[in-house]
């Protein structure tokens, strides 16, 4: 039986294609598993108001899948995007009012503190997937 380089070749390209698609299969899911681990772990460790009913923050983060020419992106995002960097770093507090605007008063203002809680889980959550990606590539 004699095989042509040809043919070869085209079985080594159909191999390397298979093993492609099977390691883009596995890595596209070990983002969806890691994406659902960030947002719980996200919605545990947001800040909860004291207030009554007032966990609109906490509850409102959400993934959106995104796909284009071939690749799959997952995006963690909150519902109330303008709070995330304000509890996440901190921030000078607002006194008194004229004339209908706020006033920024620094002195008797005092300044809300921080609670870090999207650095550290996306870091986690960043080692995880390098992690997870390292074992679908070695393992197969």
């Amino acid at each position: 039986m004699t095989v042509t380089v040809q043919e070869m070749t085209n079985e080594i390209l159909n191999c390397i294609k298979q093993y492609t698609e099977e390691a883009s299969e596995k890595i596209a899911e070990v983002c969806k598993e890691e994406s659902e681990t960030l947002k719980e772990n996200l919605k545990k460790d947001s800040p909860k108001g004291k207030r009554m009913g007032n966990k609109k923050y906490s509850r409102g983060w959400k993934i959106k899948k995104t796909s284009r020419s071939g690749y799959v992106q997952y995006e963690v995002y909150n519902t109330q995007g303008y709070l995330t960097h304000l509890l996440e770093k901190g921030h000078q507090n607002f006194v008194g009012t004229t004339k209908g605007r706020q006033k920024q008063v620094h002195t008797k203002g005092g300044r809300t503190p921080a609670y870090p809680h999207i650095k550290p889980n996306e870091e986690k959550a960043k080692e995880n997937v390098e992690r997870r990606i390292r074992e679908v590539l070695q393992n197969g």
